[in-house]
C-alpha cells in the first residue's frame, strides 16, 4: 500500500490516503474496461435530442438540412467516443499520481453556475467509486499532481474532490483523470493488474449506446444519400 497526503486548497488540514500499488505499465486493460468507450451518457443522449430536436421547424421548410444537422451529429458521437477511447491508453499506461492540492475553482448556485436534477453522479475515495442520484450545486475542483517528476493538473467537475485516485500517463503528464472520470470502476488486484467492477445496468447501457449510435450512423448515412446523391 502506499500513502499519499492530499491538500484540500488553502486549508492546513490533509488527508492520508492508503492505495493498493498498481502493476507496472504497460499493463493489461481488461475487455470490460476497453467497452467502457461506449458506456452510456445521459450528457450525450440530452445534446442529441438538443440538437436535433431543436431545429425541427428549419427541417419542414428546408427538408435538406435535416440530412446536414444529423451528419454533424453524428460526426460528434465519432469524437465524443474517440476521447474516450483515448482513456484505454490511461489505463495501461498510467501511474498513480502524488495529488499536491485540490482547489475549489466554482460552486453553482441557484443564481449563477450549475446545479445539478437526479443526476446520476460518481464520486471517488481512493479506489473506491461510489455512485448515486444526486440533486445540488456542481463544483468545479482544479486538481494539480505530480508523476515521475513532472506537474501536471485537470478539472473535475461534479461533486468535490475527496481523495480519489489520480492516474496520469507519465508519458504525456498532461493527460490524466480521477478514477471516478472514468466510465466504469476498477482497482488492482493481489498482482497489481486491472480488475473491472461492471454491474449488469452499465452492461445494458453499453447496448443501449451501441444500439443508439449505430442507428443513428446509418440515418446520417441513409440521408445524406437520399438528398444529395
Amino acid at each position: 500500500m502506499t500513502s499519499a497526503q492530499v491538500p484540500y486548497g488553502d486549508e492546513s488540514v490533509a488527508t492520508s490516503i492508503d492505495v493498493a500499488p498498481l502493476a507496472d505499465p504497460p499493463r493489461r486493460v481488461p475487455a470490460a474496461l476497453r467497452l467502457g468507450t461506449f458506456a452510456w451518457s445521459w450528457w450525450e443522449v440530452w445534446s442529441l435530442l438538443m440538437g436535433l430536436v431543436t431545429p425541427v421547424v428549419l427541417f419542414v421548410f428546408w427538408p435538406e438540412t435535416f440530412s446536414i444537422v444529423i451528419s454533424l451529429a453524428a460526426l460528434l458521437v465519432v469524437w465524443f467516443r474517440v476521447r474516450r477511447f483515448r482513456r484505454v491508453g490511461l489505463l495501461a499506461h498510467g501511474k498513480v499520481a502524488t495529488v499536491t492540492g485540490a482547489d475549489v475553482q466554482a460552486v453553482g448556485t441557484y443564481y449563477s453556475g450549475v446545479t445539478m436534477s437526479n443526476m446520476r453522479v460518481a464520486q471517488a475515495h481512493g479506489w473506491k467509486v461510489t455512485r448515486r442520484t444526486y440533486s445540488g450545486p456542481s463544483t468545479t475542483t482544479k486538481i494539480s499532481y505530480q508523476v515521475d517528476g513532472a506537474s501536471g493538473s485537470l478539472r473535475l467537475r461534479g461533486l468535490p474532490y475527496a481523495g480519489g485516485v489520480v492516474l496520469a500517463d507519465p508519458r504525456h503528464p498532461e493527460r490524466a483523470a480521477v478514477v471516478s472520470q472514468l466510465p466504469f470502476s476498477f482497482e488492482p488486484g493481489p498482482d497489481g493488474q486491472l480488475v473491472a467492477e461492471v454491474s449488469a445496468w452499465q452492461w445494458v447501457g453499453v447496448f443501449c449506446a451501441l444500439l443508439l449510435e449505430t442507428t443513428l450512423v446509418c440515418v446520417a448515412v441513409l440521408a445524406v444519400y437520399a438528398t444529395w446523391f
